[in-house]
């Protein structure tokens, strides 16, 4: 941000819940964004040129900034052409892939050389989905060290509406109480299946007009977002006279509020120019769910992976079928047993899943992990095993013994505390004590990661002999 994306909404969203000083962005300029940049709790560096390409300045860039704040690892995106400067890089690097931006060039003779040597190169690959995960290690031509974060939902913001807050979302829209409502949100361009939805949308109001369905008859699509397909779309509407309204863009603040008051959620993904062209994964998915909103899915890409089929939704496996696709969404809208049944296990797969809170926690810990691993390479240590027994101290007190446990829970002072990782031979202890920790910045940003509601103990030893050397307070 301020650019408006999905990838650029879920950077925000998890780079602004890691501890603001121990780490630092740098990206490319925007309109608007010197105020953005100023709300931030943590530092916005931004390049003069419109894009961030690999030359040797910009190496020297990324360099004078970690030496700046201390950073000891970089995390670059996109992996083309920006990856490129990894090799380059003092310092350990990792990747982030999304979907198409690899789709194409790992397809391609010279581009896929070119990607390889970077994901071959990288201490981690975090990936939004299988989708991207499975392309990277087609272009790299080996397993990689995959980590797959999804894109994410504020599953606080994005929340089911109670029945005034949902009267009043339709009334702000324009749709009757009681309409069934489909909604759909995303950028307007060929790819996303709009044309689909809108057919079949006005299939299933025809089909009842017909059968004397009166709720299905008053069904009414609501299509948020702005794209060079808007026209064609247009034309379309007019042409079937679907029920069908073209919203433009939505603000932020409304956005909830639109997938809120609907009954389904539908965007028809489709693969293009013989799969070079697939959904990356589709974050619209996830922010229906946390509503508590069925979705309905095309088959493409990532997007069959944000949809569970038959649980949460539906997935679409031809989406260009707008008989099949008028099938689903009739039989969700007429039956409130398996409506009901989808929008709870949405709404329970979104924040257990795709919460925030729980993807940064990964997020942290994977980047702590790489520089540790980078750190034990360079030393030639082993990489550290679970210890079959080991024994906590606090100050001159033994809190607990833990046995065949790597992590284990403790319970002092009549408060709990847990081991977060183990770092150079020493384990961190996150918990509701309120004692000073004095850690270096990428260790204090993993233990920040690992919940809102955690705040910071001690450093304490591992010691498996009875008597443990006491650590004193830091």
């Amino acid at each position: 941000p301020p650019k408006v994306g999905g990838i650029q909404n879920m950077l925000w969203e998890l780079w602004r819940r890691l501890d603001p000083t121990s780490f630092a962005v740098l990206t490319s300029p925007y309109a608007g964004a010197d105020e953005f940049d100023a709300q931030q709790l943590f530092r916005v560096d931004r390049i003069r040129e419109p894009v961030l390409l690999p030359h040797p300045m910009m190496v020297r860039r990324i360099e004078h900034l970690a030496r700046e704040i201390g950073a000891q690892h970089v995390v670059l995106d996109p992996a083309l052409p920006l990856g490129l400067v990894g090799r380059s890089l003092s310092m350990p690097y990792s990747v982030m892939v999304h979907g198409a931006e690899i789709t194409v060039p790992g397809r391609l003779p010279g581009s896929r050389q070119a990607l390889s040597h970077v994901l071959r190169g990288a201490e981690k690959v975090y990936a939004s989905g299988s989708y991207p995960a499975a392309e990277a290690q087609r272009a790299a031509g080996r397993d990689l060290p995959i980590v797959q974060i999804p894109p994410g939902v504020d599953t606080q913001r994005f929340r089911p509406l109670d029945d005034e807050a949902r009267r009043a979302a339709r009334e702000k829209f324009g749709v009757a109480t009681h309409a069934p409502l489909v909604v759909g949100v995303s950028r307007l361009v060929p790819r996303k299946g709009f044309d689909v939805a809108i057919r079949a949308v006005a299939q299933v109001a025809k089909q009842a007009k017909r059968a004397g369905n009166h709720q299905l008859a008053d069904i009414t699509m609501l299509i948020g977002g702005t794209g060079r397909d808007h026209d064609r779309l247009r034309r379309l509407i007019d042409e079937t006279k679907a029920p069908v309204r073209l919203l433009g863009r939505v603000s932020d603040a409304d956005l909830p509020l639109l997938y809120g008051c609907a009954d389904a959620f539908m965007m028809l993904c489709r693969n293009r120019w013989g799969g070079l062209e697939q959904e990356g994964f589709g974050i619209v998915f996830a922010e229906a769910a946390a509503c508590a909103v069925p979705q309905i899915a095309g088959d493409s890409g990532g997007a069959a992976e944000a949809v569970v089929d038959g649980v949460t939704g539906y997935v679409i496996r031809k989406p260009d079928d707008v008989d099949a696709v008028a099938q689903r969404l009739e039989h969700l809208l007429s039956d409130p047993a398996a409506h009901r049944a989808m929008a709870m296990a949405s709404r329970a797969r979104a924040v257990a899943e795709f919460d925030y809170s729980v993807l940064v926690r990964t997020v942290g810990r994977e980047i702590v992990g790489a520089v540790d691993h980078a750190h034990d390479v360079a030393l030639g240590e082993r990489p550290r095993q679970p210890l079959g027994g080991l024994r906590i101290v606090v100050g001159q007190r033994v809190v607990s013994a833990a046995p065949e446990c790597a992590r284990p829970v403790f319970h002092f002072g009549g408060a709990t505390v847990r081991i977060a990782f183990e770092h150079v031979g020493f384990f961190y202890v996150v918990g509701p004590l309120r004692i000073p920790l004095k850690v270096d910045r990428h260790v204090e940003a993993a233990l920040r990661a690992r919940g809102d509601e955690f705040s910071f103990c001690r450093l304490v030893k591992h010691d498996d002999e009875t008597s443990c050397p006491p650590i004193s307070p830091a």
